[in-house]
């Protein structure tokens, strides 16, 4: 068992639906500090993932960013709490959004799809339901860890669309039986939708690019899928950076043209927003697709 799958036990999971966020933030930060004092192991993965990127890897560094690790993962247990105006009130607070969702309203207001290029970093368990409050019409792309949580969170998202205060949300789940993901995600945007996939995840459809000097499998395929996709998509990286006890949705647009430079630019991107929040790059807790192994001077960095 991983972090991922101790944090997301059906243990938490049932208990979540009747905690306070409050409470189930200090359980979860609770849970992680334990999973890392319990398995050194991970936290010299972590420490080393770091130190390959040449960022910041020493011990109060990595309590740091061990800590951001356990707030994603409260983010996405959050909606289980409550009830759908509690989460939605939450995310009204606490979110600074003004700037991209007028961007993303424009693409709407001219029938223009979009594609959302996320990665591990940061509030993104945020991005969807914020989108949703706006009413924007947002599927992501997703892989659940459990059928259990994959219940739980269909069943959230109709009740959040049945309270009238988010908008409608689709899942498409990689793996799932029954699923042709790739023709799915291409259906989103031909009907001028938004569509949100992870693109720091090694598939068979990865291609080499380059992040902090670092040769990475990146992409996940979405050049393919822009080819796939007849008519012009507008494409956005976006980031929920975390600042004290709010958020903030930081988006920037990629130039589709030339479409063989697609990657690289969003990888650009990417690195720009992590050099800025190295402790909110939670991707690193787990194995990382390098497209080479890391040195022994970097594997050995913080042992």
């Amino acid at each position: 068992m991983g972090i991922s799958e101790f944090l997301q036990s059906p243990e938490i999971l049932n208990a979540a639906p009747g905690m306070q966020a409050e409470v189930l933030r200090a359980l979860i930060l609770t849970k992680t500090r334990e999973w890392f004092a319990g398995h050194p192991h991970d936290a010299a993965a972590l420490a080393n993932n770091y130190a390959a990127f040449g960022l910041p890897h020493d011990s109060a560094f990595i309590r740091d960013a061990s800590d951001q690790v356990a707030l994603h993962y409260f983010e996405k247990l959050l909606p289980l709490c409550g009830m759908p105006r509690d989460y939605h009130d939450f995310l009204s607070r606490h979110t600074d959004c003004a700037d991209a969702i007028a961007q993303l309203k424009e693409c709407t207001d001219r029938r223009q799809p979009v594609l959302l290029t996320g990665f591990h970093f940061g509030a993104i368990e945020l991005i969807v339901p914020v989108l949703a409050i706006h009413h924007l019409p947002i599927t992501p792309v997703l892989r659940f860890r459990s059928v259990h949580f994959s219940g739980l969170a269909h069943q959230r998202a109709r009740d959040m669309a049945i309270s009238g205060l988010f908008g409608s949300i689709g899942f498409i789940e990689i793996g799932k039986p029954g699923t042709a993901a790739a023709l799915e995600m291409s259906a989103v945007l031909r009907r001028n939708e938004f569509l949100i996939t992870m693109v720091d995840e090694k598939t068979e459809y990865s291609r080499k690019t380059k992040l902090f000097e670092r040769e990475v499998w990146g992409g996940a395929g979405i050049d393919r899928l822009l080819a796939f996709t007849p008519g012009p998509v507008r494409v956005f990286t976006p980031a929920m950076v975390r600042i004290a006890d709010r958020f903030r949705l930081e988006l920037s647009e990629i130039p589709t043209d030339p479409p063989n430079r697609l990657i690289d630019l969003v990888y650009d991107r990417i690195h720009q927003t992590v050099r800025a929040h190295p402790e909110q790059w939670y991707f690193l807790h787990e194995e990382v697709p390098f497209h080479t192994t890391p040195s022994a001077t970097h594997e050995k960095a913080g042992a």
